[in-house]
């Protein structure tokens, strides 16, 4: 079963984007990259407002008890 989170803010060294993360039982992993690279989280935001963050995302895998550690 995958356990991917889509519609997330990801930093790279290249820049921010959005994408799916996976959540493993004790490790997150970029699953995929939706779009390109934005210079700043803000601007993809607006971009794309209905994005999360990745706190967000890990808050969300909790609340499904995808995981059981501290965010």
């Amino acid at each position: 079963m995958n356990r991917v989170i889509r519609n997330v803010r990801q930093e790279s060294a290249a820049g921010w984007y959005i994408g799916g993360l996976e959540f493993l039982e004790d490790n997150v992993v970029c699953w995929d990259k939706e779009t390109g690279y934005f210079p700043s989280e803000d601007i993809l935001k607006n971009h794309y407002p209905y994005s999360i963050s990745t706190e967000e995302a890990c808050i969300k895998a909790k609340q499904y008890k995808w995981i059981d550690w501290e965010i």
